[in-house]
């Protein structure tokens, strides 16, 4: 059984990414800014994460899943199939990551 990456519940480590994926003490000065492509990428992520699942939710897919001898556990939040489709179709074409149009 997998369970494919649903929203969760915003952290302290999330609050703390607001900013970027790393600190800005160790950033190298010479690092090049974020291009627009990673900036509506992580923005995207946040969005996401903002809106997570409640852990009761994902347990009951978990639990039935189990009772019905499913492999994979796919999110039901809005968009999530259509997310995972883009994500799959960029892997096959080996292309860069897709930016979904935000709703």
């Amino acid at each position: 059984m997998a369970l494919h990456r649903p929203g969760r519940r915003p952290s302290a480590i999330d609050a703390k990414a607001q900013h970027g994926l790393r600190p800005l003490s160790l950033t190298p000065e010479d690092a090049a800014a974020p291009t627009l492509q990673l900036q509506e990428q992580h923005e995207a992520l946040r969005a996401l994460l903002k809106d997570g699942m409640r852990p009761a939710d994902i347990a009951g897919q978990v639990c039935d899943a189990i009772r019905n001898d499913t492999f994979y556990i796919v999110p039901a939040q809005p968009g999530a199939e259509l997310a995972i489709d883009t994500r799959l179709q960029d892997i096959r074409l080996r292309r860069n990551p897709t930016i979904a149009p935000r709703s």
